[in-house]
């Protein structure tokens, strides 16, 4: 699921709910085969990407859980958000599995607002760059 609603995006069907769990770990089964499979030894990459990931955080926290439990290499856990979402059991997660955040920002703010609206019209660049100074805040990180 997505709650932005951008001028640019391909996907059609914007409200197809969230992944299951059933399905996360099939998913995480099959990379898991794949690396056996393929011998890796050092270290693996996992990127949550596609709609909103924050939208599910109850997927997203189960998903970590069985990734740290099934992987006996280093996995770097990668996220991509469009930064509309903060509370603090999402920092709180973030900083349990170590998750890098990719915020995505369209331009200056009336480029990105001009794009980047919610199904109702509203802009979200305001929203967007207060949760990003407070996720570097609490994430202890600095921009890049």
């Amino acid at each position: 699921s997505c709650n932005f609603n951008c001028e640019y995006c391909y996907e059609q069907n914007k409200n197809y709910g969230h992944v299951s769990n059933f399905d996360l770990k099939n998913n995480i089964d099959k990379i898991f085969h794949k690396v056996n499979n393929e011998s890796l030894q050092e270290k693996l990459t996992i990127e949550f990407l596609g709609g909103e990931p924050f939208l599910n955080i109850n997927g997203l926290e189960f998903a970590c859980k069985y990734i740290a439990e099934k992987f006996n290499i280093k996995v770097n856990l990668m996220l991509t958000t469009n930064g509309s979402i903060y509370n603090s059991k999402l920092v709180s997660l973030l900083n349990q599995y170590n998750i890098r955040i990719f915020l995505s920002i369209d331009g200056n703010k009336f480029m990105h607002n001009a794009c980047r609206l919610t199904y109702k019209k509203e802009s979200t660049y305001d929203l967007v760059i207060e949760n990003a100074k407070k996720y570097l805040l609490e994430l202890n990180v600095k921009p890049v």
